[in-house]
């Protein structure tokens, strides 16, 4: 090998161990930070199918559409009532000896009742307003008693611009239906007002229990009002158009 092939492997050789260190020192690394940005979009598509297939004795369909506009009062007053003199003590648990004073006042707008035993489909649209359609209407009910001697007393008073009951008291399942659709608009000033005034009760024992009290009163106002109560009757009615079973000899 002659010296200056010599020479030149060797200065190859150590140009290559330059380059892998070099390699090396720069692929080392003491910290990664890891940058983690995501957006989700989730799609969850659900399809119900629910058939149901009755098989109704009947059909109540009804379309109710009431319109009441203006003032409605009511009043009820009872005023310096006594009891018999040779009357016995008042005793509230036995009703022959309850001398029993009752006031009732009550201002309804607009109402309406469905009862049926079969399917029921209804529509119903009540409006209370005053005599401008931009005003209130008033409904007013007042009870008042006063200067009651001896006696039991009940005094109540109701105002209501809009009520809706509906009521199904179906017999077999398939009339177990009731589908309608009800609109209330109420724009009144509504008031209701009780009041029981020097009452006086002598000889008579009241037992401590709400139900047995010697005076009650109660008042309730009402905007809207609207019910459904749909359940099975308390007693079968037979199906007249049903065969009957023959008698047994």
């Amino acid at each position: 090998m002659t010296r200056e092939l010599y020479k030149k492997l060797a200065a190859g050789c150590g140009a290559i161990a330059i380059v892998a260190t070099m390699g090396t020192t720069a692929l080392a690394f003491d910290e990664v930070n890891w940058v983690w940005n995501a957006d989700v979009i989730t799609t969850v598509e659900t399809s119900t199918i629910a058939i149901t297939e009755l098989a109704p004795t009947g059909l109540n369909q009804a379309e109710n559409e009431q319109e009441m506009r203006g003032t409605i009062s009511s009043g009820s007053t009872i005023n310096e009532f006594g009891s018999l003199p040779d009357l016995a003590p008042l005793d509230p648990v036995a009703a022959s000896d309850t001398t029993m004073v009752e006031s009732d006042a009550q201002s309804m707008g607009n109402s309406a009742s469905i009862n049926s035993s079969v399917q029921i489909n209804y529509d119903s649209n009540q409006i209370f307003a005053g005599l401008d359609p931009d005003t209130a209407g008033s409904i007013n009910a007042d009870s008042s008693v006063a200067n009651i001697t001896n006696a039991m007393v009940d005094t109540s008073a109701m105002a209501v611009a809009n009520s809706l009951t509906v009521n199904l008291d179906y017999v077999t399942t398939d009339d177990a239906i009731a589908i309608g659709n009800n609109v209330q608009s109420a724009l009144a000033d509504v008031s209701a007002t009780s009041s029981a005034e020097t009452i006086s009760i002598t000889g008579l024992s009241v037992p401590t229990d709400t139900d047995n009290q010697a005076v009650t009163s109660a008042a309730t106002a009402v905007g809207n009002n609207f019910s459904v109560n749909v359940q099975q009757a308390a007693a079968p009615v037979m199906d007249p158009l049903a065969p009957v079973a023959p008698l047994l000899p």
